[in-house]
């Protein structure tokens, strides 16, 4: 699959309600790699870089209907 390019940043905004404790959701988004267990349409993901979590983390995608990009905490 070709990889897409994005030239500049670009933010993206959701709000869903969750029946969760704010522990048992952040459990889950702070393993920032695994996004792909989670949000349909990211067929793959893994980490890039040394870290997992926390800020400088990095991970790489693979999204159905798009192709590869790389996703930076800031």
């Amino acid at each position: 699959m070709a990889t897409s390019q994005i030239e500049k940043p670009h933010h993206f905004s959701e709000t869903i309600l969750i029946d969760a404790s704010k522990e048992q959701v952040w459990d889950v988004l702070g393993d920032f790699p695994t996004v792909s267990t989670w949000v349909p349409g990211v067929l793959a993901s893994h980490a890039i870089g040394g870290r997992e979590r926390g800020l400088n983390a990095a991970r790489h995608c693979e999204v159905k209907g798009f192709g590869g990009l790389d996703e930076y905490v800031t």
